[in-house]
């Protein structure tokens, strides 16, 4: 569904789905979407958002760049509605009591991991070589302290056949939602233990 270069303004939607809906170079004045679901939507920059509520809504992907290979992809619903904050949407949860960035806060090397992984979802393997280069910033943590909790926990596989290269044995997405939810997979036991090395 297409929203781009349009100006919305003075309504409401209830029980509304959007599906992968693009609002990029658009404008919503006066918005409140309520009990809606909204399905990887894409924001790009010169999006703008004034008096915007999303009440009660569900949140499974979004997608913030004009460009859809630059994007920044965000799967986690409590980061998504973190990042429509940053945006200055009103986003809205009426079931919680407290507000996420009160009960949550993402963990001290959750930036550095997301930029790994983001790298890892457009392309199939990285090397070294390319860690050193594209994320230098963080590439004594993620070759030092990332890799090896991630291989020990079966997310990654090294390929001596390919070169000093590494393979994402899960999906981003997986990885992503796992960071904030409970569970005993192999995604949720790698974040539980990347908290004790914190």
């Amino acid at each position: 569904m297409i929203f781009e270069n349009k100006k919305f303004t003075n309504f409401e939607i209830h029980n509304g789905t959007f599906l992968n809906a693009s609002f990029r170079g658009s404008s919503f004045v006066n918005i409140q979407l309520t009990n809606c679901v909204l399905d990887e939507i894409c924001i790009g920059s010169n999006t703008k958002f004034e008096n915007v509520k999303f009440v009660d809504c569900e949140f499974s992907g979004l997608k913030i760049g004009d460009d859809e290979d630059t994007a920044n992809i965000e799967f986690a619903p409590s980061r998504i509605q973190q990042m429509l904050k940053e945006l200055g949407i009103d986003v809205m949860d009426t079931s919680m009591k407290l507000d996420f960035e009160e009960n949550q806060e993402p963990h001290y090397h959750s930036k550095a991991i997301h930029r790994f992984l983001r790298s890892m979802r457009r392309t199939t393997f990285i090397s070294k070589t390319n860690i050193e280069t594209l994320l230098k910033s963080d590439k004594s943590f993620i070759i030092n302290e990332l890799i090896p909790l991630m291989e020990r926990h079966d997310l990654i596989e090294y390929r001596r056949d390919k070169g000093e290269v590494w393979t994402l044995r899960t999906s981003y997405q997986e990885m992503s939602r796992a960071e904030f939810e409970e569970g005993d997979t192999k995604c949720h036991r790698f974040w539980r233990e990347l908290e004790k090395i914190n």
